[in-house]
């Protein structure tokens, strides 16, 4: 399902030629909502803290996660298997595939990333979310997350 966004730009104004006046300059855009993650504000701190490829591994879990928008209980998963890291290659991601599993592993100790079983991952729910703000507030996945024994 996509959505149409319509902004004014402060930035650009047209003139119109017959009377001099200026006009806001309008552009309509289409958001593709498989493509959309919020990141709350309170991951910040955190994200600032991590080195080049963690972030880079992490935008790619953004990208790669599920998205169900009939059901959010089953979105916002990562599978980190063979495929990931493929996609990670696709995307331009050069790093060897330990790397990318050291990452992950980082990231899950940071809590990031919430492990569900092996190879499959959660985004933490108290800092990202793939889909829409509706579904977020429908849906308060945190009560859904339980740790996992190792």
């Amino acid at each position: 399902m996509a959505k149409y966004v319509t902004e004014t730009s402060n930035a650009f104004e047209l003139v119109d030629k017959a009377t001099g006046e200026l006009l806001k300059y309008k552009q309509t855009r289409k958001i593709d909502i498989d493509e959309f993650i919020m990141v709350f504000v309170s991951s910040c701190p955190r994200l600032l803290k991590l080195n080049g490829l963690h972030l880079k591994v992490l935008i790619c879990c953004w990208k790669y996660s599920t998205f169900n928008p009939k059901n959010d209980k089953t979105g916002n998963v990562v599978f980190t298997g063979t495929g990931f890291k493929e996609f990670c290659a696709e995307e331009g991601l050069t790093s060897p595939p330990a790397s990318i599993d050291n990452a992950i592993c980082e990231l899950s100790k940071q809590g990031l990333l919430l492990r569900k079983h092996k190879s499959e991952y959660l985004l933490n729910p108290n800092y990202f979310f793939k889909g829409t703000l509706s579904k977020r507030s429908e849906v308060d996945l945190r009560f859904i997350v339980e740790p996992t024994e190792k």
